[in-house]
């Protein structure tokens, strides 16, 4: 399937574990930069939309998704800044902020994810300014959960936030 490797997200353990709580069966998922996470909610059986910058990468996933029957994952191409247009007015249970831009994509998220719903912003100690703008974001919109943990694949302890969008 993926080479050997178990095919779940390169997020934090922890957090892995806490969006599976989250993330089920007909859950709207709303995801900036594809991968292994969207196969994962695709077994899940949520129904998501992956914004995917690079076209090759999308490709990978799709051949991926192939091997999950009757999944309702949709990937589309998009770069950075984003904006809410492209989503067509729809509203989300679950945002994953990863990839390219993810200052744009947080605001995005924070403007399409329903009151109640939730956002995880990956790599969040990343000093980037889109990061660090990105991180801010969130922090002003809800209560936020702190992840710092392994992620598979890697040799580093990654952060990463989860945070409720205010009722």
């Amino acid at each position: 399937m993926t080479g050997g490797r178990a095919a779940i997200p390169w997020l934090g353990y922890r957090a892995t574990r806490r969006i599976a709580r989250l993330v089920g069966s007909g859950t709207r998922v709303l995801e900036f930069g594809s991968g292994l996470s969207t196969v994962w909610f695709a077994r899940r059986g949520a129904r998501v939309l992956s914004i995917e910058v690079r076209d090759e990468w999308a490709d990978r996933v799709r051949t991926l998704l192939a091997e999950v029957p009757g999944h309702s994952v949709r990937i589309v191409s998009a770069e950075p800044p984003y904006s809410a247009e492209i989503l067509a007015g729809e509203e989300f249970d679950f945002a994953l902020v990863d990839g390219d831009g993810r200052d744009s994509a947080m605001a995005t998220a924070l403007s399409v994810v329903r009151a109640g719903g939730y956002v995880y912003l990956d790599n969040a100690d990343v000093p980037e300014d889109s990061h660090r703008s990105a991180r801010a974001m969130a922090l002003r919109r809800g209560s936020a959960e702190w992840f710092v943990d392994f992620t598979p694949c890697h040799v580093f302890v990654s952060t990463g936030i989860l945070v409720r969008v205010g009722l």
